[in-house]
């Protein structure tokens, strides 16, 4: 539904990748939280300890990155990238597959499926497109030791605080060859900042001659704490960066490629038009860490896009690309 509404407003091939088959950890900033009096590890995602507040579901379990691999192999194989797929009586594709991606944060997950070529080239197995996040994209960290030894496309997130110096390390570590489709820059700067901090971050990159996409992540620099204590994310402001990132990377001369979104198929009230919704009433959520769309309002959300991108003629060598979360998790 989201790439049709794109594909339909912008008379554009659309691309859809899913955080999915493999998205099941999470960087944290904190190590610990408090529940109840008690001081307990923070959750993690089902890839490393579990939800429940209790200090045995907290403990860091590697089985888990067992059952995380067959989860993500159970996910491949419904989506048609495995040959067993439906066997016997898998339908023609009517249109192109769906692609997957994750953060690349749990090296111990990543590392044992990255697989030689013979060539003395290596390719990561987890995922078609891996990101790296704000939290571990250090020039001189393992996570982008990873990324730059692989011949994956891969990305990697930049927030508001990213400097000219460091987004251009980062394009030379991971594009040095200058390969178009090699590398995309996910822009999650917060509705406030995006128009005054990103320009600059666009123009440094083409100056510097690496062919990169853009995308807008609109959500994770825009998240609140509501009335009831709960994280949660403003339609209204999630929009506002989208109309600020279409302008920012267009002014500048860069290629703005698509939406980075966190969603859910299900009937749920995380992110909001407004915080008194929150007042006296209980909420439907299942997220059990982030606020995510649901499927009403990411269409709303790819439609502002879609509407921008219609009248400002955005990104028009691009292919946009719709980035939403809805999977099982293991257990």
């Amino acid at each position: 539904m989201l790439a049709a509404t794109l594909k339909m407003a912008a008379h554009k091939p659309v691309i859809r990748v899913g955080r999915i088959a493999g998205q099941f950890a999470k960087p944290r900033s904190r190590a610990v939280e408090r529940v109840g009096g008690r001081e307990l590890p923070v959750y993690r995602g089902h890839m490393v300890n579990g939800p429940e507040p209790t200090p045995e579901a907290r403990r860091h379990d590697p089985l888990r990155l067992l059952t995380s691999y067959m989860s993500a192999g159970d996910v491949m194989e419904h989506l048609g990238w495995r040959g067993s797929a439906f066997a016997g009586h898998q339908p023609p594709l009517v249109e192109p597959r769906v692609w997957t991606s994750h953060e690349a944060l749990v090296l111990d997950y990543e590392l044992p499926m990255v697989r030689e070529l013979g060539d003395d080239r290596r390719w990561l197995g987890s995922t078609h497109w891996p990101w790296i996040g704000e939290r571990t994209r250090q020039l001189d960290g393992a996570h982008l030791d990873l990324v730059a030894d692989i011949v994956n496309p891969v990305a990697v997130k930049v927030g508001p605080t990213t400097t000219v110096a460091e987004i251009t390390g980062l394009c030379e570590r991971l594009d040095p060859l200058r390969d178009p489709g090699r590398l995309t820059l996910i822009a999650r700067m917060g509705a406030d900042l995006v128009r005054d901090t990103l320009p600059a971050l666009v123009e440094a990159v083409r100056l510097a001659g690496h062919p990169v996409i853009w995308l807008s992540d609109p959500m994770h620099g825009n998240t609140v704490t509501g009335p009831d204590g709960h994280k949660t994310r403003l339609l209204e402001t999630m929009a506002r960066e989208i109309r600020g990132f279409l302008r920012a990377v267009t002014d500048a001369g860069g290629t703005a490629g698509g939406l980075h979104l966190e969603t859910t198929p299900d009937d749920v009230l995380e992110c909001v038009a407004d915080l008194s919704v929150f007042e006296g009433r209980a909420v439907r959520r299942s997220s059990l860490c982030d606020p995510q769309l649901n499927p009403e309002q990411a269409v709303a959300l790819a439609s502002v896009w879609a509407d921008v991108d219609v009248r400002r003629g955005a990104g028009a060598q691009a292919a946009p690309v719709c980035g939403a979360a809805a999977q099982p998790v293991p257990r």
